[in-house]
């Protein structure tokens, strides 16, 4: 038990670092008026969120230390990048800011997607695609980012998450979303 206890922490710890490390110097999800940009905001740190919400529902320890890991070298990755390409023409968005290629809202929600999707079953990991692709359109359309900088966003945080994430056949996991009128809630169902 101290070993999933520790992992979680370690977890959590690493998913506030990678939510302060991608930000950037963009305004606050509460001060955004711009429903699309708001869900990507949101999805950025949703899906990699339900990946370790699954691993840690099902006690797999092991998918804890793999969400881990991948999920922190996506990071470094990106945050490398960024500062290698960041004095470059490919440094610069289309709004006249900095740190544009590659796009780190777009790898961290195709990291947490293909985690799920590489763990617990691709029918889950297609679903959370989904969402991730709307991360990466909605950083175009804001003119955060170039289409170039999403597709390397997305490219490595699918590459660093598949070399660094195992299936885990144990249980049969679905997450499923549960919308009211006024609200949103997602579900988890285990089969042993």
């Amino acid at each position: 038990m101290p070993t999933r206890i520790s992992s979680a922490a370690l977890s959590l710890l690493l998913l506030i670092t990678t939510s302060l490390n991608c930000a950037n110097s963009q305004a606050a999800l509460v001060h955004t008026q711009d429903a699309d940009q708001a869900a990507g905001d949101i999805f950025q740190y949703l899906l990699p969120a339900l990946g370790l919400t699954g691993a840690l529902y099902t006690g797999d320890n092991e998918g804890v230390k793999e969400w881990a890991k991948s999920m922190g070298a996506t990071m470094v990755a990106t945050v490398a990048l960024k500062k290698g390409f960041n004095s470059t023409s490919w440094g610069e968005r289309p709004n006249g800011g900095q740190n544009s290629f590659p796009s780190g809202h777009t790898s961290m929600a195709c990291a947490g997607a293909t985690f799920i999707g590489e763990r617990y079953g691709w029918d889950l990991g297609a679903a959370a695609m989904v969402p991730a692709a709307l991360v990466g359109w909605n950083r175009v359309d804001e003119d955060m980012h170039h289409w170039r900088d999403v597709v390397a966003g997305c490219a490595l945080g699918i590459g660093m998450t598949m070399w660094l994430t195992s299936p885990e056949n144990k249980h049969d996991l679905t997450i499923y979303p549960e919308i009211g009128d006024h609200s949103f809630s997602l579900g988890f169902d285990m089969k042993y």
